[in-house]
């Protein structure tokens, strides 16, 4: 494996910054596509009917609120005004209250009702996928993390019944020739298989970001072992989910290469992982792409989405490059609805919510094409307060 950390780490200090994103028309059009699910039992595509992106959670949560809020102060006003105005004047209050009442109903009947509508259509795809998971896992095979082969015993790590590797191929990217007929198809298999997963707790927010890099790290580790033996240890890909939380979480996701020939290839994934690692801050932001796969409550998923995401547009993410490894933090408390979302979905992970998580590199000209899933996760009902471990802050660890 000392050809992979060799080549990475002289991109990292050496290559000059990536080629800015393909301008023309073509390739400036929607970059987030639909999502699909690949059924391998059938050899079919089943298209993920919900279509809600994180603006559409928004404006429901918004528009809930502002009904509540309008309500109650209704509500309020309206008794107000009936104890204190004069008896004569109590009819012209009747029609204002009318008035009001009736654009309540029509901003109820404009805005809140389509949105339930959607959320009711949300619920009756989970109960289709209930009846299509009796037949059959619907999202491809599933290795739990028992059975993940190289599996890194970490500290943080929750029940291995609990988290394992959803089929790479099992997500829908876009094709060879998705810029002249924008179609997806399925992913080879992930380019880096998974191998950890962490969750840890600080008491100071900053001790989130470059965990990788701490000296108490496995990963840390792994590499003076590697050293010491005269050799080196697989590249480590690291992606680090900042969890909103009164504790200071972060969810860490180690992936390693599952062939050294495929990082140093000439194929379109080697060559976009090469430049990400070697491009700057916007070139990364701009091309790191996050696929969400939300399970549980129709609610959850309307709020999450289902669609892959340049986050990086959306939330602050720091990068931190080692010697024999690569770490992608997302800041999910750096976006206010973004940090809302995720309280709602941690709470519900512990009860009722599964959540497949994966990223790629935006492919956007002929030569990036066709896109492949570079690694993912599953994680299952994990109660995060429970599972987290506390790490002492860097300045109490020796050397």
């Amino acid at each position: 494996m000392g050809g992979v950390g060799s080549t990475l780490g002289a991109a990292e200090l050496a290559s000059p910054s990536p080629t800015q994103p393909n301008s023309s028309a073509s390739a400036k059009r929607e970059l987030d596509g639909d999502f699909e699910l690949i059924d391998h039992a059938n050899g079919s595509a089943a298209a993920e009917a919900s279509s809600h992106t994180i603006h559409a959670g928004e404006g429901l949560v918004r528009g809930l609120g502002h009904t509540a809020v309008s309500l109650k102060l209704g509500a309020v006003g309206a008794v107000v005004a009936l104890l204190t105005v004069p008896p004569e004047h109590q009819h012209q209050l009747m029609v204002a209250l009318q008035v009001v009442i009736g654009m309540v109903m029509l901003w109820l009947w404009c805005f809140v009702l389509p949105a339930l509508r959607r959320v009711t259509e949300a619920g009756r795809l989970d109960g289709d996928e209930a009846a299509a998971a009796k037949k059959g896992n619907p999202d491809g095979e599933l290795v739990l993390a028992a059975d993940l082969p190289g599996r890194i015993d970490s500290l943080g790590a929750p029940p291995l019944a609990r988290w394992g590797e959803p089929d790479g191929r099992s997500f829908s990217l876009r094709g060879r020739s998705y810029l002249s007929d924008k179609l997806k198809v399925a992913s080879d298999e992930s380019l880096f298989r998974l191998v950890a997963l962490d969750f840890f707790k600080f008491a100071d927010h900053k001790e989130r970001f470059g965990i990788a890099s701490r000296p108490d790290n496995w990963v840390q580790q792994a590499n003076a072992a590697a050293r010491a033996r005269g050799g080196v240890a697989p590249y480590t890909f690291v992606l680090n989910v900042v969890i909103p939380s009164s504790v200071n979480m972060a969810m860490v996701i180690y992936f390693q290469v599952r062939r050294e020939e495929d990082m140093l290839s000439d194929r379109p994934e080697a060559k976009l992982l090469r430049a990400f690692i070697a491009g700057d801050t916007a070139y990364r932001n701009e091309r790191f792409k996050l696929l969400a796969r939300p399970r549980g409550s129709a609610l959850l998923r309307t709020l999450i989405g289902d669609k892959p995401a340049l986050i990086g547009r959306k939330l602050a993410m720091p990068y931190f490059s080692g010697p024999n490894h690569f770490e992608v933090c997302v800041d999910v408390t750096s976006n206010t609805f973004a940090e809302y979302v995720t309280r709602v979905a941690r709470d519900a992970v512990a009860t009722n919510m599964s959540l497949d998580l994966g990223f790629t590199i935006e492919g956007r000209c002929e030569e990036e094409l066709p896109e492949r899933v570079f690694g993912a996760c599953h994680v299952n009902k994990i109660d995060l307060n429970a599972s987290c471990v506390a790490l002492p802050p860097r300045s109490e660890l020796p050397g």
